[in-house]
């Protein structure tokens, strides 16, 4: 994401609705770009607005939800829980 893509997808975050939050999610998950995924996590345990912090765990949590597993576990170690991440039993996961 360049800048001014950077600030269109804060401004959605800030006054979007649900739709908005599913299209980031969406283009975050077909970027796969990591960094856009460090930045939501770094503004989740920021000090900036609740409503903010909590758009932004939304839209990492629907990125999960969307792509594949790697996604999934890529989404949970950006939010520092990549060691606790485990493929289920029995190959599922």
């Amino acid at each position: 994401m360049d800048r001014n893509e950077l600030r269109s997808a804060a401004g959605l975050l800030l006054y979007g609705d649900t739709g908005s939050v599913d299209r980031i999610a969406h283009e975050l998950v077909a970027r796969n770009d990591r960094r856009i995924w460090d930045v939501l996590v770094e503004t989740i345990r920021s000090d900036e607005e609740l409503p903010v912090r909590i758009r932004c765990l939304e839209v990492l949590a629907r990125s999960a939800s969307h792509g594949d597993d790697p996604t999934a576990k890529a989404v949970l170690a950006a939010l520092g829980d990549g060691d606790q991440v485990h493929d289920e039993p029995g190959g599922a996961g």
